[in-house]
């Protein structure tokens, strides 16, 4: 029993030195890495940039929107919703990203890679469906007035459905995210948070799923210019009927004027004239054009 006991007592301390050796190696293979000589530091410093104005811009937009603004305008609950999306991307994501770049081999933890990569994607589709939901709301509002219009209920149950949506497109990164081996310099291997190595490669999951987000991507893309290209045309078209500097507006319907100082309303017709192609031109332009 003593001879076992000293036997399993010396694999212990054999086991131990083993792990102490592979952590300095680790350690030393850390010190090694060089932002600089990777080349990520113009990206580091980028992303900087953008979590210290997004942290400021962003925390200024939700307070005034929050307290300064009615929250019954769907305006509103849009800019609301998109500060508080892009405040959480600038406090939460983006220093991740920053230290992933700076020190791309301390993600020991699979479940924390997995569950930042969670985050970053599900954040990013949030605003991107966001944006979309905004854009079609001021498309239905300017180019169909006339229409029943999006409540601030339904702009807030739109946003939530799009954040759940968000979460379930972005879960297959659990997946084909996790610890990637990786070969350095010393012809020795290191563990870095990117592709999972146990994806299966006769259909390349990680391929097919950043294919698919970038599809979405597009789409909503695309969904903005339309949008706010067909918003441009209508208000142009508008400015132009509505607003002339050089013509007087003609109408061929009944105007009411009134005269401040009479107290008198003045009811001046004015009709189009078809086959003489004369009109009737306003006196009062200039009130008109105002």
């Amino acid at each position: 029993k003593h001879g076992q006991r000293n036997q399993r007592s010396g694999g212990c301390i054999e086991l131990a030195q083993t792990q102490m050796m592979n952590t300095s190696a680790s350690l030393n293979k850390k010190e090694s890495y060089d932002p600089v000589d990777a080349g990520t530091t113009p990206a580091i410093i980028f992303l900087c940039i953008l979590m210290a104005i997004g942290t400021i811009a962003n925390g200024h937009v939700f307070g005034i929107f929050l307290f300064r603004y009615n929250r019954k305008s769907t305006y509103v609950t849009f800019v609301l919703a998109l500060a508080l999306i892009d405040l959480v991307v600038c406090v939460c994501d983006i220093p991740l990203e920053i230290l992933d770049l700076m020190y791309p081999y301390d993600f020991y933890s699979e479940t924390g890679c997995k569950l930042f990569k969670l985050m970053s994607a599900t954040l990013s589709l949030s605003s991107i469906f966001t944006l979309a939901l905004l854009s079609r709301e001021r498309f239905k509002r300017v180019c169909y007035p006339l229409k029943p219009q999006w409540t601030n209920t339904m702009c807030r149950r739109y946003i939530a459905g799009g954040m759940v949506l968000s979460f379930l497109i972005s879960a297959p990164v659990l997946y084909v995210h996790g610890l990637r081996r990786v070969k350095v310099a010393d012809d020795s291997f290191v563990h870095t948070c990117f592709f999972d190595d146990d994806a299966d490669e006769d259909w390349n999951p990680p391929l097919v799923h950043l294919s698919f987000l970038y599809l979405i991507f597009v789409v909503c893309l695309f969904l903005l210019i339309i949008s706010y290209t067909c918003i441009g045309i209508s208000l142009y078209r508008r400015r132009s009927l509505l607003y002339r500097r050089d013509q007087p507006v003609q109408s061929s319907i009944s105007y009411i004027r009134t005269d401040v100082h009479s107290g008198s309303k003045n009811l001046t017709s004015s009709f189009s004239d078809v086959s003489d192609n004369h009109t009737l031109i306003m006196l009062n332009s200039r009130e008109n054009y105002k």
